[in-house]
């Protein structure tokens, strides 16, 4: 009996490509799929996606799903006698690079099946999961630094790490922010939590072999301290994985959370027994600008709160 001829995700389903086309369903691309194209499918297996952590289950939970996913499929219909050695552009407008005498893309294997044929395109399975670049916070979701993602999300910064930059983030690990007593589920207690994390960004793309030994102005507008020969930043160690790349900058790993040297004012104002002469510095914005001035040293003789009680 012959069966009618299916578009790309009904040919998917029926060929066992379960965990694709699962994912399909969950990012919303099945529709997009099942239209004119004619498009070529790069679909890894249920077993590729697997070793990944990825299946048919979880998928719909994996960050940046569809940017993945667009980054397996191409315009225009290519059989295997058709690939040639070259870069090629992807649904995600990112490109992708086929090896036609290795038969790899990306130095993935390019196995059979191959030229599994479809009503708007053809389907060539390969033996991993492709991984396209992500923007800051997707890359921070996607490889595991939840409670930067958690904390990112909090301070109301995303808009902000998703901007073209570029940025160069240094990103403590969980065990990292565990240790200074913050995890995802605590993040919105956390004082300061928008310029804490600000001060783990400097603009610009700067790659591990870019460090060079001195301050680096970081987001927040304080300068942190940068050893290229210890590879630390601020006493933290730059650990791997370093030069995580993203669409719009690169993430440096390091195994402590770094955290910005306050001012006078600062400290006047997050210390309980200097209530009131933070109350009384708030009075003369002047004087409050002067001690706030990051290039000027000065020493205050500061009366606590009870010396200010005994005054009244």
């Amino acid at each position: 009996v012959l069966m009618p001829p299916k578009n790309l995700v009904q040919t998917a389903i029926d060929a066992g490509y379960n965990v694709l086309a699962a994912g399909l369903v969950a990012a919303g691309l099945d529709d997009d799929l099942q239209g004119a194209g004619p498009f070529t499918v790069f679909a890894p297996t249920d077993a590729a996606f697997n070793a990944a952590g990825i299946t048919a289950a979880n998928i719909g939970d994996t960050p940046g799903l569809a940017e993945i996913l667009l980054y397996h499929v191409i315009q225009g219909n290519v059989t295997s006698g058709d690939l040639s050695t070259t870069d090629v552009a992807t649904l995600n407008s990112q490109t992708i690079a086929i090896d036609a005498s290795a038969l790899t893309v990306n130095g993935i294997s390019i196995a059979a099946p191959f030229d599994v044929e479809a009503t708007n395109g053809t389907i060539h399975t390969i033996d991993g999961v492709l991984i396209p670049a992500f923007d800051l916070v997707t890359s921070a979701q996607f490889y595991g630094y939840n409670t930067l993602a958690a904390a990112v999300i909090e301070a109301n910064l995303v808009d902000a790490l998703q901007a073209t930059g570029p940025f160069t983030v240094f990103a403590p690990t969980d065990a990292a922010f565990a240790a200074a007593g913050i995890t995802p589920a605590n993040v919105s207690s956390v004082d300061n939590l928008a310029n804490i994390l600000l001060y783990h960004v400097t603009s610009g793309n700067v790659t591990s072999a870019d460090l060079t030994t001195g301050e680096v102005e970081m987001l927040s507008g304080k300068f942190a301290a940068v050893d290229a020969t210890a590879l630390t930043i601020d006493g933290a160690g730059i650990v791997s994985p370093f030069d995580v790349k993203a669409t719009n900058g690169t993430i440096h790993t390091i195994d402590a959370v770094i955290l910005p040297a306050k001012n006078i004012v600062e400290a006047a104002e997050a210390t309980s027994d200097l209530s009131i002469l933070y109350s009384l510095l708030e009075k003369y914005p002047a004087v409050v600008d002067a001690l706030s001035d990051e290039t000027g040293t000065f020493t205050v003789f500061a009366p606590t709160k009870a010396e200010f009680v005994e005054l009244l």
